[in-house]
C-alpha cells in the first residue's frame, strides 16, 4: 500500500473542505425566495369588461417585414372579453420570483447566511450594497429564444399587454376581481377548508398546508398608456390591418406609460414559521385582518407592499440580448447596476390597492371589494382626444357603424414579490388564475 505525501494529503483535504462549504453554500442559497427552478402555473387569467357598450377590449396584433423584423402594432377586433392564454392548454409556469413597484422589477443579490435555522426562518437576504439586474418578462424570454432557442435565461414575470376603448376618459377596475388558487376552484368547502386541504398531491413538505397558499404573494400591475390614433379594416369582421400611435407628448411635456395600479390581491394568508426549527412543521393562517395578531411576527405586513428598488442612478448599465425581430423591436435591453433600498407603501402614492378588508371572510374566496380607477392617476389623461372607430366589427363599416371612443393601451404584469412571506420553497407546486373585471 503507498502512502501519499504530506503534500499530497493536505491538497486532498483542502478540496474535501471546499467540497464541503459549496455544499453548504448551495443548501442555505436555496431555502427561501423562489431562485431555483419551481413549478408555480398560472392556469388562466381573463380580463372582461362589465358594460361592454361603453368598454370593450382587443388583443395585440403585431405586423412584421418580409424578413421577419418588426413592423408596427395595433388593436384587433374589440369585444367585451380577453383571455390569456389565448389556447386553453397553454399554462403560464413561474419557475422563479422578482421584486419591484411594478412597472420596475429587479432581481437583487442575496447574502448567503451561514445559520441554517436562520436561514429557514428568514429566508435569503438582500445584499443592498450588492448588483441587481433588470428582471425579464415571459415575452422578453420569448424574443430571446427566437433568436437563440438553448438559451438558459428565465421569465421572472408574466406580461399581458392589450387595448382598451371607452366611451369615457375614465375606466375602472370593478369589485369582483380577484385572484383564486387552483385549489379554491374546485372546492366547495370554505377559504380555510381548500388552503389547508391536504389530502391531494398538493400538500406541502413544509407542513400541514396546501402549496396553492402562494397566492398569498401575488401582485398584480396596471401600466397604462393613452393612444392618439387607431386605423383598423376589416373583413368579415376580421381585423386585416391595424395601427396604434400611442401618446408621447402632452401640452408641450413628453408622457408615456405610467403604473396606475399595484394591487395586493390576496392579504388574507399568511405564512407561519414554525419557531421550533424545523422545517416540516409550518403552518397557514387564513382569513387575516388588518388587526390579526399572526405567529411570529411584531406586525402584520400582509397589507402592505415592501419591495426593492434601485438605490440609485449612478452607475447603471445596459445588457442588450440579441433577439431575431419576430416578436416586438429589436433586442431586448435591460439595466444592471450597483445597490438597491428597501421601498414601501408609500412610495407608490394612489397606484397602491389592497384587497378591502371587509371582503376577506365575507366568501369562499376574498374579492376586491370596491371599484378602483386605474386612469386617474395619468397626469395627461385630460389631453386625450377621442378617436372615431368602428362600433361593431361584425357590421360592414360605415358612418352609422362608428363612435367616438377614448383608447388606452395597457400592459398586465403580474409576479411573484421575493420579500413575501409566501414566496418560499414551501410552496412548491402552487396553482392559481385571475379574473379582473373593468367598468
Amino acid at each position: 500500500m503507498k502512502h501519499a505525501g504530506e503534500s499530497r494529503r493536505l491538497f486532498m483535504t483542502k478540496n474535501l473542505i471546499l467540497m464541503l462549504v459549496i455544499l453548504v453554500v448551495g443548501v442555505l442559497a436555496v431555502w427561501s425566495w423562489f431562485t431555483v427552478h419551481m413549478d408555480v402555473t398560472a392556469s388562466g387569467l381573463s380580463v372582461q369588461v362589465r358594460y361592454p357598450n361603453e368598454i370593450s377590449l382587443a388583443p395585440v396584433v403585431s405586423y412584421y417585414n418580409a424578413d421577419g423584423s418588426f413592423n408596427h402594432e395595433g388593436p384587433g377586433a374589440f369585444d367585451g372579453t380577453l383571455n390569456f392564454p389565448i389556447n386553453p392548454e397553454d399554462k403560464y409556469i413561474f419557475t422563479k420570483d422578482c421584486t419591484g413597484d411594478g412597472e420596475t422589477l429587479i432581481v437583487p443579490d442575496f447574502s448567503v447566511l451561514k445559520d441554517k435555522d436562520k436561514a429557514v426562518k428568514e429566508g435569503r437576504i438582500v445584499n443592498v450594497n450588492g448588483t441587481w439586474e433588470e428582471a425579464m418578462s415571459n415575452l422578453d424570454i420569448k424574443k430571446i429564444k427566437e433568436n437563440n432557442p438553448e438559451t438558459e435565461l428565465e421569465a421572472r414575470y408574466m406580461e399581458f399587454p392589450f387595448y382598451l376603448r371607452s366611451s369615457t376618459k375614465s375606466f375602472s377596475i370593478a369589485s369582483m376581481c380577484c385572484v383564486k388558487s387552483d385549489t379554491e376552484k374546485t372546492s366547495n368547502g370554505s377559504l380555510a377548508d381548500a388552503i389547508t386541504d391536504t389530502s391531494n398531491a398538493k400538500k406541502s413538505s413544509y407542513g400541514n398546508f396546501n402549496s396553492d397558499a402562494l397566492v398569498g404573494a401575488i401582485r398584480v400591475a396596471f401600466l397604462t398608456q393613452a393612444v392618439t390614433d387607431v386605423t383598423q379594416s376589416f373583413n368579415n369582421g376580421a381585423v386585416t390591418s391595424s395601427t396604434a400611435t400611442l401618446q408621447t407628448s402632452a401640452n408641450s411635456q413628453p408622457v408615456g406609460r405610467e403604473l396606475t395600479m399595484l394591487w395586493v390581491p390576496r392579504p388574507d394568508i399568511h405564512l407561519d414559521i414554525s419557531n421550533t426549527g424545523r422545517t416540516d412543521d409550518w403552518g397557514i393562517s387564513t382569513g387575516v385582518l388588518p388587526t390579526t395578531v399572526l405567529p411570529h411576527e411584531a406586525e402584520n405586513r400582509c397589507y402592505t407592499h415592501d419591495f426593492y428598488l434601485p438605490s440609485s442612478n449612478s452607475g447603471v448599465t445596459q445588457e442588450s440580448y440579441a433577439a431575431k425581430g419576430t416578436v416586438g423591436n429589436g433586442p431586448v435591453v435591460k439595466n444592471k447596476g450597483t445597490g438597491v433600498a428597501l421601498k414601501g407603501e408609500d412610495d407608490l402614492g394612489s397606484a397602491f390597492l389592497v384587497t378591502d378588508k371587509d371582503r376577506v371572510t365575507t366568501r369562499n374566496y376574498p374579492v376586491l371589494g370596491k371599484e378602483f380607477d386605474v386612469s386617474s392617476s395619468l397626469s395627461y389623461r385630460d389631453y386625450v382626444n377621442a378617436i372615431s372607430l368602428t362600433r361593431d366589427s361584425t357590421i360592414p363599416e360605415s358612418d352609422t357603424n362608428k363612435d367616438n371612443y377614448y383608447v388606452y393601451r395597457i400592459t398586465m404584469r403580474v409576479w411573484i414579490e421575493g420579500t413575501d412571506s409566501e414566496a418560499r420553497r414551501a410552496m412548491d407546486g402552487g396553482g392559481f388564475s385571475i379574473h379582473m373585471e373593468i367598468k
